[in-house]
């Protein structure tokens, strides 16, 4: 019982960097959305 609590904030320091790269995934795949797709694909 005594290593639940300190379980969590180690659990929620673990996935701090995953909510951040999937923002960035997220916010990359909106600006090649945004492009053109063809002239994307073929350059």
């Amino acid at each position: 019982k005594v290593a639940l609590p300190s379980a969590a904030p180690l659990d929620q320091s673990k996935m701090a960097p995953f909510k951040v790269l999937r923002n960035n995934y997220i916010e990359i795949s909106d600006q090649l959305l945004s492009k053109d797709p063809n002239e994307t694909l073929f350059r």
